[in-house]
């Protein structure tokens, strides 16, 4: 990746909180809930 970004893997603290490094990721959204936002058996399975 380069000098460039080594500062990505570096560790970093927000409100006391650790992260061991500075790369995150959304929860992941299957999209499996019915339109009224309800959970539904697939999206049980899915879990």
């Amino acid at each position: 990746m380069g000098s460039r970004y080594t500062h990505v893997f570096e560790p970093l603290r927000i409100r006391g909180v650790d992260f061991k490094n500075r790369l995150e990721m959304a929860p992941p959204s299957p999209n499996l809930a019915d339109r009224e936002g309800r959970v539904t058996p697939e999206f049980v399975d899915f879990f």
